[in-house]
């Protein structure tokens, strides 16, 4: 189950201690609580651990902690429930787009529902937050056919095709399976940032490997990648660990290794 975090702001021990009580008691969803008696101390804890649900009490300060604590945080940090002992604050508790508004004195079902009206529209609020964030990122590079730029022309190559690539200088020369090669213009590194990184691994300074091609490890003299047309491609000493670990992390087609 999902646990979600709270912080308590009230300068009332008892307050804090009978709010704290009603969530062990009543709401099983929520985990970590924080409390708070000052507006330093609940910035400090908002900005460190991000709860999810902020409970506020408004008889703190006439509501001036409260509403200058929202007003200093990012928009994204907590739902926010306000707790009075009247309701003067009503409105500008609106504007601050607060989950609820419990005036005091209320039952355990209405703590309830408000607690689970919080935990659902900040799990809204992750989700919304988690789709922004994937439009923000670049689509992983795992096209079908990439642009190889030579000299005169530009030639499209389905990525499958390639063997590996290599290293010439600022160059570098495509190898394909049906033994074509093409130099391009543009340097291994490029090709290492467009091309699917789960196919393709930097095995040497000089050679990008499309793993889908690698018959064989063989670990006789130092570490290289025999390819299934029979050539063989050194891996550098310092990317054996790395190399290691990457295919590990592949199942029902990680080449076989030959041990002597």
């Amino acid at each position: 189950m999902k646990k979600y975090s709270t912080l308590i702001l009230d300068n009332q021990e008892e307050n804090i201690v009978l709010t704290e009580l009603m969530l062990r008691e009543y709401c099983k969803s929520i985990g970590d609580i924080y409390t708070a008696t000052t507006l330093k101390q609940s910035e400090a804890i908002c900005l460190k651990h991000a709860p999810d649900i902020l409970f506020l009490n408004l008889n703190l300060d006439k509501g001036k902690i409260g509403f200058q604590l929202i007003k200093n945080l990012p928009a994204t940090i907590g739902e926010v429930i306000f707790i009075a002992s009247h309701d003067d604050c009503a409105l500008e508790a609106i504007a601050c787009n607060a989950s609820s508004y419990l005036l005091k004195p209320f039952s355990a079902s209405t703590f309830v529902k408000a607690v689970n009206k919080a935990i659902a529209s900040t799990s809204t609020k992750r989700e919304m937050v988690r789709l922004v964030e994937m439009q923000k990122k670049p689509e992983p590079k795992n096209n079908k056919v990439v642009a190889i730029a030579a000299l005169d022309n530009v030639y499209l190559v389905d990525v499958d095709d390639i063997l590996y690539c290599e290293a010439q200088g600022g160059y570098t020369r495509v190898h394909l399976k049906n033994h074509k090669e093409y130099i391009s213009s543009r340097s291994i590194s490029d090709y290492e940032s467009i091309l699917d990184k789960s196919c393709f691994f930097r095995i040497h300074h000089k050679y990008l490997v499309n793993i889908n091609h690698i018959d064989t490890i063989d670990k006789k003299n130092g570490y290289s990648c025999i390819l299934k047309n029979h050539q063989k491609l050194p891996v550098a000493a310092r990317r054996q660990e790395n190399f290691n670990r990457f295919l590990q992390l592949k199942t029902s087609q990680t080449p076989k290794l030959l041990t002597f």
